[in-house]
């Protein structure tokens, strides 16, 4: 695959994701050199509240471009950034954040979203490609202007994903690309463009949208990552499009999964048909989309469970211990919503069937079964809806290194896994937009799922399905007691 760019020798790759910043430097071969990462800290200061620090982001980016080779940094001739979605940052007038970003998977918004769809109706969903949730940038927005009117009023220009962020401070221009901005709720799928109403709230503080162009980097900037003053800057797609692009290029009617803190199933299709359920995104061209359904929390579920769960469990054996359990066969299932859900952010995890004689194990194994049950929800949408054409499912993202989370996810969706040979697809994607010119070489491992356990998680998938809609009532029915008795 290629684009129609002038070719990159060399291209910083740089993905500003939900949980570390990470760097390579990719070849014109498509070789990813060693990868660095510099972690970023996430605050939860109320329930659905998620948020990270502008300032965080750019010290990550200086320490992780700073840990690869200075020399190969400086024959580095374009610089590509993807990152984090449908966040917002506010600027004020000399470009200075007003407060700590509000994450992609924030769900305090829900009352003034509520709000948003009597105010708009139906027109917000036929305009922006599916019905919008508490998680998109205008509700976020919304929820600003009601309790934090000052912080609003001083609001020069909003920043909606980490690489946006990344950019401007590289270049000085604030822009989106069409990706990002198309998970904002604020952005006209059909007509690429801002939504009228959207214009109509903001107005000029909205960034300026971007098709991928090269922008000359700032000396500064160019001084304070060792580049050359004569490297070129590209906004690439969002994490989730430019992961696409380096696991699948543009291939239409086959899908994948990306595994990380959160993650998502994607496919790449060639009409923005819209689905309940699936955000649509603009892709390479006029006549390339991706067809998304989006997982707010897989990783960080497990992260969750070896810490405070499993008494502080390291990764290896947590590994070991979901690939000798059997959560179905033990009758237990994990509903896996720590942060909700995309449609509903009220929704909460939960184990169901534990016993006197449950094992550490078999928790271990269900609690991987039910990040995959819930990838299999997406999977079985995008196949129902002729997204994903069948055939095997590639797998990336730092999850795809873990061998009992790919055999789980085989067995779960009854199909053959993929495993990419590189977890860093978000950076190959990023490196191919900006002018990578290379063609993508096949897969990595195929796991192929075991006919004894599809079978068991076959029949478990209603189970799940019926404990997941169950479960939703009683978590609602929780959180206002708890926003009832709060102090």
């Amino acid at each position: 695959m290629s684009t129609d760019r002038v070719p990159s020798e060399r291209v910083l790759a740089i993905d500003l994701g939900s949980s570390a910043v990470k760097a390579a430097i990719v070849d014109r071969s498509g070789v990813i050199g060693d990868v660095a990462a510099a972690p970023i800290a996430t605050s939860h200061p109320g329930p659905g509240r998620v948020e990270q620090h502008a300032a965080d982001w750019w010290t990550s980016t200086l320490t992780a471009v700073g840990s690869l080779s200075a020399d190969e940094r400086a024959a580095v001739s374009t610089v590509a950034v993807t990152g984090q979605m449908q966040d917002l940052l506010c600027l004020d007038a000399d470009g200075e954040p007003l407060r700590p970003v509000v994450l992609y998977s924030d769900t305090r918004a829900a009352a003034e979203h509520d709000a948003l769809v009597a105010d708009f109706g139906d027109e917000w969903a036929a305009a922006v490609g599916a019905p919008p949730d508490a998680t998109s940038v205008l509700s976020k927005w919304a929820w600003l202007e009601a309790h934090e009117p000052d912080l609003v009023a001083r609001t020069d220009r909003v920043v909606v994903g980490g690489g946006a962020e990344a950019v401007r401070r590289l270049t000085g221009v604030v822009a989106s690309d069409h990706a990002t901005a198309a998970t904002t709720g604020l952005y006209e799928l059909r007509e690429r463009r801002w939504w009228h109403p959207a214009i109509a709230r903001l107005g000029s503080r909205l960034p300026e949208l971007d098709a991928h162009e090269p922008r000359p980097i700032r000396p500064e900037a160019a001084d304070e990552l060792g580049l050359s003053a004569d490297a070129v800057v590209v906004l690439a797609p969002g994490d989730a499009v430019a992961a696409t692009v380096g696991v699948i290029g543009a291939e239409v009617g086959r899908s994948y999964a990306s595994l990380g803190t959160s993650g998502w199933v994607a496919a790449s299709t060639s009409a923005p048909a819209t689905e309940t359920g699936l955000i649509v995104l603009p892709g390479l061209h006029a006549d390339h989309w991706i067809a998304v359904g989006p997982v707010l929390a897989l990783g960080s579920v497990i992260d969750w469970a070896r810490t405070e769960l499993l008494g502080g469990v390291g990764v290896a054996e947590f590994e070991a211990l979901a690939a000798t359990g059997n959560g179905a066969a033990a009758g237990i299932v994990a509903v896996p919503h720590l942060s909700g859900t995309r449609d509903d952010p009220t929704a909460r995890a939960a184990i169901v069937g534990l016993g006197a004689s449950t094992a550490r194990a078999d928790i271990a194994s269900a609690l991987l079964e039910g990040t995959a049950q819930t990838l299999r929800q997406i999977s079985e949408r995008l196949v129902a809806t002729g997204h994903d054409h069948g055939g095997p499912v590639a797998l990336c993202g730092g999850g795809a290194l873990s061998d009992a989370w790919c055999q789980t996810i085989a067995d779960v969706l009854g199909r053959e896994i993929e495993r990419t040979n590189d977890e860093h697809a978000s950076l190959l994607g990023a490196a191919i937009v900006a002018g990578l010119d290379l063609t993508l070489g096949g897969g990595g491992a195929v796991i192929r799922p075991r006919p004894e356990r599809s079978e068991a998680h076959r029949a478990l998938a209603d189970v799940f399905n019926r404990v997941d809609s169950a479960l939703r009532p009683v978590s609602r029915s929780l959180l206002e007691l708890v926003a009832t008795h709060s102090p």
